[in-house]
């Protein structure tokens, strides 16, 4: 019988540029190809010979949504290489900040990339038409996320204010009374967004992938710890990486086993860390958590959980003396290696650099998306097959479309996966 490849040329509703091909035999899917084919984009070599503290704001331009993960996940690794103390009240900014990012970049998945799908409408646009209060209710949390991210990160998109050690400038009090003030009328209101969960179909079987978090912190950690119950503090003891010809992003297996990572990661290993709100949304949606489609349940529980920590942490702002200009923090160490994880809205996010007298000599960024690039080529793989299984036939039309709904539930960002590629 003739090999059938199936093609998607360009993924719909994803940041990013990608394409899917899957070879069917007969019955049997031989390969699922997702290729991420976003521009080469060398992050990983345009800081090289850098000041250490010029490096921060260089690497959060991979992604405009998640820019401060990158950032703050830069300046980690730089803490620890040259031994830079970070104060109380900066830690907790920085929390704030990524709390801020998370809800910004999940509302913007569930309610405009992921709800067209649950309601079969073709975008966000004819979306309004059918419930103007769901999307009205998801521009209102990008609203808050985005608000969050300007005045603590200095901007909405691409901010500066991130530095190793801590922030260039703190909000003043009037700005952490302003983010309180809008937060509390948010908690105070009743989220919609539970009801249309509930109609959102399972799809995309993850069976075999290795859940992988960061440990000691729900958005950040020294170690990373999987659900196989293996944890290091040395990331490459977690993740191999692999170059894959037909993708400009590295991919990354665990124990040679594709690894997932993001929101359904952090609650499969950490639900202990989220609220009773959080917890009881998720208790709520019957959903079966074998299906990459849980990540955006998980999602929207962390939703929850954003604003629960966001109030928390601003009402323990309020009360402290946060003073708006500080000294830079000097390095203790002119020399050295360090390691930087967090957990970025899509997953556990690596920044890994060698400091040689103040200059950045290597580094190595893994990000969510990359690690994800063969769970989501498992996840189509499974159901393709589960389809051609229960129908005897093939509909070309329902296959890509199951296909871009279980990519879509990973809630790729292929910007930030492409770096560079060796060409030997």
């Amino acid at each position: 019988m003739t090999m059938r490849k199936i093609s998607i040329s360009e993924l719909s509703r994803v940041e990013g540029i990608g394409s899917v091909e899957i070879f069917i035999d007969g019955k049997n899917v031989r390969d699922v190809r997702v290729k991420l084919i976003e521009g080469l984009r060398f992050f990983e070599l345009i800081p090289r010979g850098l000041l250490y503290k010029e490096v921060p704001g260089i690497v959060s331009r991979i992604c405009a949504i998640c820019y401060a993960s990158h950032a703050i996940a830069s300046s980690m690794a730089l803490e620890k290489a040259l031994s830079i103390k970070v104060d109380r009240r900066d830690q907790m900014l920085r929390e704030l900040l990524l709390y801020g990012e998370l809800l910004e970049s999940h509302a913007l998945h569930v309610y405009f990339l992921i709800a067209p799908d649950i309601y079969d409408e073709l975008d966000f646009i004819e979306l309004y038409k059918k419930d103007k209060s769901l999307v009205k209710e998801g521009f209102m949390l990008v609203k808050l996320g985005n608000m969050l991210r300007e005045i603590i990160g200095g901007r909405p998109i691409h901010g500066l204010n991130i530095i190793p050690g801590g922030f260039v400038k703190r909000p003043s009090a009037d700005s952490i009374d302003k983010m309180l003030e809008i937060t509390e009328n948010i908690v105070e209101s009743s989220l919609i967004l539970e009801r249309m969960l509930k109609c959102y179909p399972e799809a995309g079987p993850i069976e075999g992938s290795v859940a992988i978090a960061t440990g000691d912190h729900y958005l950040y950690g020294n170690r990373l710890i999987t659900s196989t119950g293996k944890e290091s503090k040395n990331y490459r003891v977690i993740l191999e990486e692999q170059t894959e010809e037909y993708s400009h992003a590295k991919s990354a297996l665990h124990s040679g086993r594709p690894a997932v990572v993001g929101a359904i990661s952090r609650v499969l290993l950490k639900e202990k860390f989220l609220s009773r709100e959080a917890r009881e949304l998720l208790n709520s949606i019957e959903h079966d958590q074998k299906y990459i489609t849980y990540n955006v349940i998980c999602q929207a529980a962390e939703i929850v959980e954003a604003l629960e920590r966001i109030l928390s942490i601003l009402k323990e702002l309020s009360k402290l003396n946060v003073e708006t200009h500080i000294e830079e923090p000097y390095p203790k160490k002119f020399s050295g290696e360090g390691f930087g994880y967090i957990e970025a809205p899509r997953g556990v996010l690596v920044h890994h650099y060698l400091i040689e007298d103040l200059i950045l000599s290597k580094a190595n960024i893994i990000t969510p998306t990359a690690i994800n690039q063969k769970s989501m080529e498992r996840a189509v793989h499974n159901h393709v097959e589960t389809l051609i299984l229960n129908k005897g036939s093939l509909n070309e039309n329902d296959v890509i479309s199951c296909a871009e709904q279980i990519i879509r539930a990973f809630d790729p960002c292929i910007s930030c996966s492409v770096h560079m590629c060796f060409i030997k």
